[in-house]
């Protein structure tokens, strides 16, 4: 019986410290806080290439290619996301390359955009517009 109100103690204890320990906000407003400005450098690639790096797809699946595509599309080419339906998903598995279709309409002059993005290190490949 002793036992058993220590485990209670030591739950309840260790869920006070969950729910008051720490806050994310408060956490993530630090970290952004932090970075006074952004230097231009020469970054040593020759001592990254050396490293193991990740060592599975960045890119898994469909899904994860969506939200990276639409991530590329809303903040890198500043286009609203809600003006676009995806068309196509498509995964070509001899190059291991994802490739997302977007469409506006018919009337809009480059209403297309395609967005390839490799499986293996979520690189971009390509971008390319349509008619």
């Amino acid at each position: 019986m002793r036992f058993n109100k220590v485990i209670i103690y030591l739950i309840v204890l260790g869920m006070s410290f969950m729910f008051t320990g720490c806050k994310k906000n408060d956490v993530n407003k630090s970290v952004y806080n932090s970075i006074s400005s952004i230097e231009s450098t020469i970054v040593n690639f020759d001592m990254i290439d050396n490293t193991i790096g990740f060592q599975r797809d960045v890119i898994k699946n469909e899904n994860i290619a969506k939200q990276y595509a639409d991530l590329i599309l809303t903040i890198t080419l500043n286009k609203d996301i809600d003006d676009y339906k995806i068309t196509n998903i498509a995964f070509d598995s001899n190059k291991k390359i994802w490739v997302i279709s977007y469409y506006i309409d018919d009337e809009t002059l480059g209403g297309d955009i395609n967005i390839a993005i490799l499986q293996r290190s979520g690189e971009i490949y390509k971008i390319w517009f349509g008619e």
